[in-house]
């Protein structure tokens, strides 16, 4: 596979900030779990990068939203119906597999959930 880049829009459960993250075709999800990292350290302090829970989705980025929309959280319960959840098995898969060598573009891709704590 080529090492063409594309631009994945991620957002965290619980967030209002989608932000991208920049990687090649041929790089994997436990690549871009490490990136997702690196693009939020504050947020994500203290996990583990491949702890990290990745959901794949589509949904789009609305111009349009009125000024209130824009802090308005993102939960992942609000899309569980149409998000696909990338099992921690598929660390090694390369992201064209999962995402094509040609994201839509102005569309969430990716919800990251942080892990819960074991009781």
């Amino acid at each position: 596979m080529t090492s063409e880049k594309i631009k994945l829009f991620c957002i965290l459960d619980g967030d209002s900030s989608p932000f991208p993250v920049n990687l090649s075709c041929d790089e994997t999800v436990g690549d871009l779990k490490k990136k997702i990292k690196e693009e939020k350290p504050n947020d994500l302090q203290g996990l583990d990068a491949d702890k990290l829970i990745l959901w794949h989705v589509f949904i789009p980025i609305e111009d349009d939203q009125d000024d209130n929309e824009d802090d308005k959280p993102f939960l992942l319960k609000d899309h569980q119906a149409e998000a696909k959840k990338i099992r921690a098995k598929q660390a090694a898969t390369e992201i064209y597999k999962l995402f094509g060598t040609a994201p839509l573009k102005n569309t969430i891709h990716v919800i990251v959930e942080r892990p819960t704590a074991a009781p």
